[in-house]
């Protein structure tokens, strides 16, 4: 049997040029900014059967190209959201790599992502 187990693994072979460049193409590096990031919260109140997956998929849409990155930090039901709505809380990271966002920057693209929101998700801005 380790005759046969040594003989089976010299015999496979590993083609490393083709895995490097499936690996390189899976994993593209992106340019680190040397520009402050802006962070802000952003909570909405959805349908309870809502998967959050589908919300976080509309946010980093409307968002492209300057919000970098959207963290689901809460997930909230209880007696401040009807019996059938969740309210989902939200980490953002905005930020631009060719200059420092200013906050009217990151206002139009919170607009914009809660209006897409509201569109696609029938979600409610929760104050």
């Amino acid at each position: 049997p380790l005759r046969r187990q040594r003989q089976m693994c010299i015999r496979d072979r590993l083609n490393l040029d083709l895995l490097l460049n499936q690996w390189q193409q899976a994993h593209q590096m992106q340019e680190i900014s040397g520009f402050t990031p802006i962070y802000e919260d952003l909570a909405v109140v959805v349908n309870q059967d809502l998967p959050v997956a589908q919300v976080l998929g509309e946010m980093e849409q409307a968002g492209r190209p300057l919000l970098k990155k959207a963290t689901l930090f809460d997930v909230y039901t209880g007696e401040q959201v009807a019996a059938d709505k969740k309210s989902l809380a939200f980490a953002l990271t905005f930020q631009a790599n060719d200059r420092t966002l200013q906050d009217k920057d990151v206002q139009k693209l919170r607009h914009k992502i809660v209006c897409r929101l509201e569109q696609t998700c029938d979600a409610q801005l929760r104050s």
